[in-house]
């Protein structure tokens, strides 16, 4: 399963899907393996949100920014709070990532991540733009810099699961975007 294109040159199935998981994707993923996946729910949820997003991992924009330049300020914030042991190697990851396919999607909400695990703990960096910027042609309001632990399953199908609900829902994203701080943006996701 992969979000960007691959090219099948052993004959092992390979299942393109969004870079956020859609009901189309689900049915494909579900067609392949046999089972249908099914949507969280857990009464820890709450909880896990707020071990997701920290206060010490968000960001707002004020001044205009070049989008590689706010996901290292973001990069940063994960090292200095030590969520990552090299934030030059996470950095270098994140853009090698993005280079191959932008994380940018159309609810002007980019989900940058590096190529491989490389943190201790799964934890969304967050950047909120007071004034929306533009970066190869798509509008960034919000970017969710992704740092996780690949075995931390629950906590990921918790993020997967959070995300889902904030891009399904056009309300949500708008008051998002108008957050002024943390507390704000924790109070704006919805659940």
């Amino acid at each position: 399963v992969s979000t960007i294109p691959i090219v099948n040159r052993n004959e092992i199935p390979i299942i393109q899907v969004n870079p956020l998981i859609n009901e189309e994707d689900l049915m494909k993923l579900g067609q392949c393996i046999g089972s249908p996946l099914t949507r969280i729910k857990n009464t820890g949820i709450r909880e896990l949100k707020y071990q997701i997003f920290k206060k010490e991992l968000f960001k707002c924009f004020t001044e205009e920014r070049n989008y590689f330049d706010a996901i290292l300020e973001l990069v940063n914030m994960l090292k200095l709070e030590n969520y990552i042991e090299d934030e030059k190697r996470f950095y270098e990851s994140v853009i090698m990532r993005e280079n191959l396919f932008s994380t940018i999607l159309d609810e002007q909400i980019a989900i940058p991540h590096p190529m491989e695990s490389m943190s201790e703990t799964t934890v969304v960096s967050v950047g909120i733009f007071k004034n929306p910027i533009i970066h190869n042609g798509k509008k960034i309001n919000i970017i969710f810099l992704f740092a996780v632990n690949a075995k931390e399953d629950e906590k990921l199908k918790v993020l997967y699961y959070l995300l889902q609900e904030i891009l399904e829902s056009r309300e949500t994203m708008e008051t998002l975007y108008k957050s002024k701080n943390f507390d704000d943006f924790i109070e704006n996701i919805k659940l």
